[in-house]
């Protein structure tokens, strides 16, 4: 893991280069099916219709699939950033909407940033990449990860994504409970996905939000909702981002929604 000294020491070299014009955007889930990679796509190309230069990380170091649901091809993963082989700025793939998207490798094993040399010289990376960008999405992998840890450090912004399956909210807790005891003081923005309405919405996350707040003593914020739409499946199975094909579409709607959230 990125010790706190080294982190503080990276972010301190970055604000004195005035390499912190992006705010990093890490979303994380208990389990996997929750629908965050579709969010992470599509909230990114949402920021980018807004108008915000944005990239796209696929950090999901053993299923990666941001280029299969964007429909492009990969120049290169994060393994051959990890390895020294290439730079940030030579694997991205500009999607359609002008969204710059770097994946990771796809069932790879080889994946290892044990190393803390490795992991400061990744994120000093990270950080002269950013300052092309206002917003920087990470999408990490399902479950808990070591990786997944290191990359909600580097969050300005961390998004929890679940469901109202019972299974979800409990995984979704124990992600929160182990990345509060890890990160002092981080704002957890709450997205409730696969809802009829905005009632059944709100509806979970008090429930979750009363638990998390009296057993953890975490600071937690409701960030939005996304409606259960087969606009959705069809998109992912045409291989084309929702906001492009169904932009009108119920959920693209609610991400677009989340998306005007962080912007304001």
């Amino acid at each position: 893991m990125v010790r706190e000294d080294q982190l503080a020491n990276i972010r301190k070299m970055a604000r004195q280069s005035s390499l912190e014009n992006a705010r990093v955007i890490t979303i994380v889930s208990g389990k996997g099916g929750v629908g965050k990679s579709n969010l992470s796509l599509n909230l990114s190309i949402a920021l980018r219709e807004s108008g915000r230069q944005v990239a796209l990380f696929d950090a999901d170091t053993h299923f990666s699939n941001i280029h299969i649901l964007s429909g492009g091809p990969e120049k290169g993963t994060l393994a051959d950033v990890i390895s020294g082989e290439k730079r940030l700025n030579q694997l991205q793939v500009t999607e359609e909407s002008g969204v710059n998207i770097i994946s990771a490798p796809s069932g790879s094993e080889t994946f290892d940033m044990s190393e803390e040399y490795i992991k400061e010289e990744f994120f000093h990376q990270i950080y002269r990449y950013k300052s092309s960008y206002d917003f920087v999405v990470i999408d990490t992998s399902a479950s808990l990860s070591q990786t997944i840890i290191d990359f909600s450090l580097l969050a300005d912004d961390l998004i929890v994504i679940i469901t109202p399956e019972p299974a979800a909210v409990s995984d979704g807790y124990a992600m929160i409970k182990v990345l509060n005891n890890i990160r002092d003081g981080i704002l957890f923005n709450v997205v409730v996905n696969f809802v009829d309405s905005q009632e059944e919405a709100e509806e979970v996350y008090e429930r979750f939000s009363l638990v998390v707040e009296h057993f953890l003593g975490a600071e937690i914020k409701f960030l939005g909702f996304i409606q259960e739409d087969r606009s959705v499946k069809e998109a992912i199975t045409m291989q084309k981002p929702l906001l492009r094909v169904y932009p009108e579409a119920k959920a693209a709607q609610c991400i677009k929604k989340i998306a005007r959230g962080i912007m304001s």
